[in-house]
């Protein structure tokens, strides 16, 4: 019986032992090098097992070839995993949905400059643009991972020791049948019997629900080209996307231009790009005066302040308070504010010529994804620089309104948001597919985030596995060397491969993003 199952395993799986083999020619290895020395073990153990057959009555003979397919059963599952993971993203990037490229700024001096006042000594600030067609995608998706590496590298040691302990055994103990069954166990216990599961698994699980989330991390140079971002640039114009600002009110304090006034902020708010754009446009604009805006000559952000243009030849102020008061404009006391600022509503003023003509009221109501997505970001060690040209856009709002520490935002000064949009807005004809998503905020904070997190998951049963195979190349020669091998059954090593399978398997599913 155990020679047929020897002789299945191998015909079935011919073409994993043939590719973990080839490499031993130059004494390196692959995910599959242990398993075809193992199944050459256990084939050596069933030919030599033929021939032992003296009492019919008595079969004390220990095979270890459950162990060995069982090793084939998750190398074929992992690899399963990764044909699948491969699939749903290559749907995902040949869609015809926009693509974003998520990046790392690589610009060092201006990072630091981003960074600076936060904890960070090398900033890793990650943003993300559009491009036209996201590349090398294959060749990120089948890159071998350090599971892979690792097995690769320690199956030609593992080889060398098994063949030395079963050499051992066959001298100490005069025995060439005895060193047979220890070199089938010992090349039984050297099996990774997780290794590509280990890392195919979570990263399956990760990309399917980036996926649902609107992103694609394409393999695991991905997750190392992002593991140790520290901080993403976002525009407000993210942060808010239409629907989310709504115009409550406005309240006008001239009797005269209002509504050609209103009609020049709209377009200035709309040339600065702030979140507020779209509450004119959902709130007050019809499509004619939306098409008949005024032309901008200028304008410009004044940090924490508000918009200062140039409509038709006559300034325009669309900010807080501050920002009027800096040009002697008068505004209503603080106290009338207070009859408005209910229920998280926020002021902005219009000026026009120097005269106070009208106060919006407006209501941000952020997304519950944003919020999510962000927290979560957070939690992994993200920082927020955020680029506004809105004056109600603080970092104690941002804040409040998306549940995040303090010391995890940043609004950026008008010069470095220059920077950030100028990144932003640029559109590439190819771009590496590390990391790709449909354009949304919550999608690219998703994705770093779930590189930074199943890096430290995957770290983790890397070591778990080295650790198996030590202890258990060392239990294994002990035993057999000092008390027989006799004493290492194929139960034992059997719930000793489960063991350290299924711890494996769970450290990396431990955290999940």
């Amino acid at each position: 019986w155990s020679s047929d199952v020897c002789s299945s395993d191998l015909f079935i799986n011919r073409i994993t032992i043939y590719s973990g083999l080839t490499p031993l020619i130059k004494l390196r290895g692959n995910s599959d090098t242990a398993l075809g020395i193992a199944s050459i073990g256990m084939g050596i153990q069933a030919i030599v097992s033929m021939f032992r057959l003296v009492d019919l009555t008595k079969f004390d003979i220990q095979f270890y070839s459950l162990i060995v397919s069982i090793g084939f059963l998750c190398n074929c599952i992992g690899k399963l995993m990764m044909v699948l993971r491969v699939k749903d993203n290559f749907k995902f990037i040949s869609s015809d949905s926009p693509s974003h490229a998520v990046k790392i700024y690589t610009n060092e001096e201006i990072a630091k400059k981003m960074m600076s006042g936060t904890v960070y000594d090398r900033p890793i600030i990650t943003y993300h643009h559009k491009t036209k067609f996201l590349s090398n995608f294959l060749k990120i998706s089948y890159a071998p991972d350090p599971s892979e590496d690792l097995a690769g590298k320690i199956a030609p040691i593992t080889a060398i020791c098994s063949l030395v302990v079963a050499v051992m055994y066959g001298i100490l103990r005069s025995s060439f049948v005895g060193a047979v069954d220890t070199l089938a166990v010992m090349t039984a216990v050297s099996i990774p019997v997780c290794t590509l599961l280990a890392v195919n698994l979570p990263m399956r699980l990760l990309c399917k629900k980036l996926n649902s989330k609107g992103a694609m991390i394409a393999g695991y140079p991905s997750v190392k080209q992002f593991c140790d971002s520290n901080a993403v640039m976002i525009d407000s114009t993210d942060l808010f996307p239409e629907g989310t600002v709504k115009l409550d009110g406005i309240k006008s304090f001239a009797n005269h231009r209002t509504d050609e006034s209103v009609l020049a902020a709209a377009a200035i708010l709309r040339e600065a790009g702030s979140p507020m754009a779209t509450a004119f446009n959902r709130g007050i604009l019809n499509k004619e005066q939306n098409a008949a805006l005024p032309e901008v000559e200028s304008v410009l952000y004044e940090d924490g302040m508000g918009l200062v243009g140039r409509v038709k030849g006559q300034r325009v102020l669309v900010g807080n308070r501050t920002l009027l008061h800096k040009y002697n404009i008068n505004t209503p006391s603080e106290d009338y504010e207070e009859k408005y600022l209910i229920e998280g509503r926020r002021i902005t003023y219009l000026a026009q010529q120097g005269e106070l003509v009208a106060m919006f009221v407006t209501t941000y109501t952020p997304d519950a994804e944003i919020i999510n997505a962000l927290k979560k970001g957070e939690q992994s060690g993200l920082s927020y620089l955020i680029r506004t040209t809105d004056c109600n856009i603080t970092a104690e709002r941002v804040c409040e309104d998306f549940s995040l520490y303090f010391r995890s935002v940043k609004i950026l000064p008008t010069g470095l948001g220059n920077v950030c949009k100028e990144a932003q807005s640029q559109t590439e004809e190819k771009s590496r597919a590390y990391l790709g998503t449909r354009g949304k905020i919550s999608s690219m904070v998703r994705g770093v985030a779930g590189c930074m997190n199943i890096k430290g998951n995957i770290s983790l049963a890397i070591v778990i596995q080295l650790i198996a195979l030590i202890l258990g190349l060392l239990l294994v020669a002990t035993l057999c060397l000092y008390a027989g091998n006799e004493v290492v059954g194929t139960i034992q090593i059997l719930v000793y491969s489960l063991f350290w399978a299924f711890a494996t398997l769970i450290s990396p599913l431990i955290q999940r993003t």
